[in-house]
């Protein structure tokens, strides 16, 4: 029951294709680190957007979120710089980041994040990352469903 030894070891998780929704939840998460695609630099005119599982509103989100890209787009081509057309892009891009924490911040970060008031993209992470980690530490996680 001692959890202090869990702060001797660590993992790091590369987590991509989630939304910038997801990601600033996951940011929040103070005892983990993070180094996170950058807008700023990286264009994303070959990104990708997560779709909320609403009930015949997906087609009016990704109608959305292709004009929001094709104004992007429009912007880079008249030499607004990235780091002022990244404005118009919506939460749902998709991002990346390496992540990385000790043991005892995971096992913080999967009862928050996977608890079933959690938002569901965020807790879908969680439960991934969880049952890596249970593959891995099965004495400390424990799979999810």
């Amino acid at each position: 029951g001692h959890l202090a030894t869990l702060r001797f070891a660590s993992a790091v998780f590369n987590v991509s294709g989630i939304s910038r929704v997801c990601s600033h939840q996951f940011v929040r998460s103070k005892h983990l680190d993070f180094l996170q695609r950058s807008q700023r630099y990286c264009k994303e005119v070959d990104t990708h957007f997560t779709i909320p599982p609403e009930k015949d509103w997906e087609l009016a989100f990704d109608i959305h979120y292709r004009q929001c890209l094709d104004l992007y787009t429009k912007l880079l081509r008249e030499g607004v710089k990235k780091e002022n057309a990244r404005f118009v892009l919506p939460e749902a891009t998709h991002t990346e980041f390496n992540v990385v924490g000790n043991l005892q911040a995971w096992r913080d970060f999967i009862k928050l994040r996977a608890d079933p008031h959690a938002q569901w993209e965020i807790r879908e992470v969680a439960k991934q990352i969880n049952n890596i980690l249970a593959k891995e530490c099965p004495n400390l996680f424990f799979w999810m469903n």
